[in-house]
């Protein structure tokens, strides 16, 4: 049947086991079903696409595009994709005075797979169409994708195409590279925006800027911007060499160091800040449903196998720490069962209601567990920080909502086990086990974290940007799917 999005009128609170989550879509079955054609269908592009893969030149990239002073490296999960189009949204409003801009103008932009311990199943193709109906573009063409040899999956798995974006990693690069190359000549300042885990491929990318063109390089050092979603799983994935480019970046303009822990007020934060998914303005899902129920069902189906992976019976983490009891054992291998023949949701409403067994779930997984059981879509906020970010800077409405934006005297310091970052007097001591990264940086956080006026404010802002760009979008939903 169709799945109601519920709007609350309030900014509630969770407690105990009480859900507060607003990502409720609405799909029909017919929708439901046309997302399983198109992935069919994006599978039998792929296998056609491989002989414009491989042969380099204009098939990578397009030397016509008009391109956005900005850069995303990007693993393009739902929140990395609604960010995205957010700071797209924003810097297309921003740009749209000046006499070369144009509608169908697009950042640079770099998918990094993960076909180890993300990409497997149908992840990889749900990206690519989520990728299609959110921001209108296509791989190869629009973007590129790169992956490290590391193809087998959880389930032992290998993805059809791993081979193929390995071999061809080089002239994705190039690519990239080129448009890179071009918004140094052109443009006075670059917006970088770091938003995954580097593993190699940023300073790869940075250093072929510099090889193809060593006066480009020059410029793109006093002119760039980077901004770094500093998750610590960002982070640990990001290597020493990747770190040293982003570094170089930093010449001019401070680093931007996001963490949506700090930018939230750390312990001082609002429960609604906790995901996307509470965060969410009570008509989101609605408004998005109702825009492009096939963009909705999409979501769903995205949902359901990527988050569903870190939460089903097969997952070792699920009760991390405790040990069940014979008696528990049976009534989980039932559980097991349900998730078998009824699939996800009827799973985590069971689990859920059995309090012997929830009591032993990681507490990590419980919120994912809780938006399948009340049907809602369950996803990081992270990366969509970084827009809310820009939007206040620059916004004279929002002047004073940010604090920690002066990077005057300072150092950006790295934790590199443990992923954690900050800022520091650039004459003072880095916390222990951390090393200084010898640039300027600031770390943005909310004023007054636990104002609700502000967080109502940034929720709507989200909700605006993201619909503004998705009706933005030309042609049709149906009609963007295709990867040809």
């Amino acid at each position: 049947g169709i799945r109601q999005f519920s709007a609350v009128a309030t900014m509630a609170t969770p407690t105990g086991t009480g859900h507060t989550g607003k990502l409720k879509f609405h799909a029909g079955p017919e929708a439901n079903s046309k997302v399983q054609e198109k992935l069919t269908e994006i599978r039998r592009q792929l296998t056609l696409v491989r002989a414009a893969w491989s042969v380099p030149g204009p098939s990578f990239g397009s030397t016509a595009a008009n391109l956005l002073p900005m850069v995303i490296f990007s693993d393009m999960e739902p929140d990395d994709i609604m960010a995205i189009a957010q700071l797209w949204q924003w810097k297309h409003q921003e740009c749209s005075r000046r006499p070369s801009h144009s509608d169908d103008c697009r950042p640079v932009l770099m998918f990094c797979a993960d076909f180890a311990t993300k990409d497997g199943g149908t992840v990889f193709e749900k990206k690519l169409l989520l990728t299609s109906l959110m921001l209108g573009l296509k791989p190869v063409r629009d973007y590129q994708v790169v992956t490290l040899n590391e193809p087998e999956y959880y389930d032992g798995s290998v993805h059809d195409f791993v081979k193929d974006i390995v071999q061809l990693r080089e002239q994705a690069l190039e690519a990239s590279a080129a448009e890179i190359v071009r918004l140094a000549h052109e443009e006075e300042q670059i917006d970088f925006y770091f938003i995954a885990p580097g593993k190699g491929h940023i300073g790869d990318l940075l250093e072929m800027v510099k090889q193809k063109d060593e006066e480009a390089w020059v410029k793109l050092c006093k002119k760039a911007r980077p901004v770094m979603y500093t998750g610590s799983y960002n982070t640990r994935g990001t290597t020493d060499k990747d770190f040293e480019y982003i570094c170089q970046l930093a010449q001019t303009n401070a680093l931007v160091d996001i963490s949506k822990f700090i930018f939230f007020g750390a312990a001082d934060a609002h429960p609604i800040t906790a995901s996307a998914d509470s965060f969410a303005s009570d008509t989101l899902a609605g408004q998005m449903s109702e825009h492009d129920e096939l963009l909705a069902a999409a979501i769903i189906s995205f949902i359901d196998e990527f988050q569903g992976n870190l939460v089903c019976p097969d997952n070792k983490a699920l009760f991390k720490g405790a040990e069940l009891q014979e008696d528990e054992k049976q009534r989980f291998a039932k559980l097991a069962s349900v998730y078998q023949h009824q699939g996800i949701r009827e799973y985590a409403q069971q689990l859920v209601a059995d309090a012997g067994l929830w009591a032993k779930v990681v507490n990590y997984k419980q919120s994912t567990l809780m938006a399948f059981a009340h049907g809602t879509c369950d996803m990081p906020l992270c990366d969509q920080v970084c827009f809310l970010y820009e939007f206040c800077r620059k916004d004279e409405a929002h002047l004073g909502t940010l604090a920690g934006c002066d990077a005057e005297g300072t150092t950006w310091w790295i934790n590199k086990r443990s992923g954690f970052s900050g800022v520091c007097a650039a004459d003072g001591p880095v916390p222990e086990g951390a090393v200084a990264m010898g640039v300027k940086a600031l770390q943005p956080r909310l004023a007054n974290p636990r104002d609700e006026a502000t967080l109502n404010r940034l929720r709507h802002l989200l909700e605006q940007h993201l619909m503004a760009h998705l009706k933005m979008l030309k042609p049709a939903s149906s009609q963007r799917c295709s990867l040809l």
